[in-house]
């Protein structure tokens, strides 16, 4: 695994040399685009739209359309050289606790290793941000995007997580549907509050399991093998009560008895089957891997 960046994490006279790895990848199956008729796979060439040539990396700069057809444009170590003199460290200007943080803020999150000489203080600052639930927030430029970010930690180990700017943030009251909503009525909040309450429970990530992904490499499988993809039958669509609170008591009855036994199962789920040029994560093996 290759580092996005490497830099210092400071705070005070303090300085934590580092380096940023992503801390999620996308699960998803490597399906390629094929030609129905050959079963060869399709390849986009860069063209030009006026002379439909194809056209080289090195033939090609980034532009802005000011007005229609009207164009400036940029080379690549021009939009280099404008961030050139921002920080590529994050010197943290202050700290927060992590809950005051709205979540949709939240762009990116990545781990952080401590560089050659490093470890004390990155010890020292994950542990002291972990027993303090605070996180430091810092402005740095990773290659030519300058990003305000929350340094926080976890188990021991210092994460770092990407911020949206305010002005990237969608209102709400640009949202339809969201404007004009009714009223509560009292004994309705407290009976969902009931609700909550009966269906709350430690959060536990590895409870959940990508169906649509398990579907999807096993009829792959069954189509290696010769054989057809089973298809489920489309489920059926509940008719939804026309009384709120009919709805929140049916609510309550329905999931009072179940909730103990599904506890008692976490973590039972099956098993996927790999596919040919795969590893367990879901990539595909390197060249030359057994």
């Amino acid at each position: 695994m290759n580092a996005v960046w490497k830099g210092i994490v400071g705070f005070g006279l303090v300085s934590v040399p580092v380096k940023m790895y992503r801390a999620s990848r996308e699960h998803e199956v490597p399906l390629r685009l094929l030609h129905r008729n050959t079963l060869e796979p399709i390849r986009y060439v860069r063209t030009c739209e006026s002379c439909n040539e194809e056209v080289s990396w090195d033939e090609i700069v980034r532009g802005y359309e000011y007005e229609e057809g009207q164009f400036v444009t940029f080379e690549k170590e021009e939009l280099e050289a404008l961030t050139a003199d921002l920080t590529r460290d994050f010197r943290i200007r202050e700290f927060v606790r992590m809950e005051e943080v709205d979540p949709i803020y939240l762009h990116q999150t990545y781990y952080l290793t401590p560089e050659e000489g490093g470890a004390k203080a990155y010890s020292l600052l994950a542990q002291a941000l972990e027993e303090t639930g605070k996180a430091g927030i810092a402005v740095s430029t990773i290659r030519t995007k300058a990003r305000p970010a929350l340094v926080h930690a976890s188990h021991g180990r210092l994460l770092l997580t990407t911020l949206h700017y305010e002005e990237e943030i969608v209102p709400a009251e640009d949202v339809p549907g969201l404007s004009g909503v009714p009223e509560t009525v009292r004994a309705e909040v407290e009976t969902a509050k009931l609700l909550i309450g009966q269906l709350t429970a430690d959060f536990h990530p590895g409870q959940f399991e990508d169906e649509s992904y398990k579907r999807l490499t096993e009829a792959i499988a069954r189509k290696i093998d010769g054989g057809e993809p089973k298809m489920p039958a489309a489920s059926e669509v509940r008719a939804q009560p026309q009384d709120l609170m009919e709805a929140l008591r049916g609510s309550l009855e329905l999931f009072k008895p179940s909730m103990q036994a599904e506890k008692g199962q976490e973590g039972s789920g099956g098993g996927t089957r790999m596919l040919p040029g795969t590893d367990r994560k879901g990539g595909k093996k390197a060249k030359g891997a057994g």
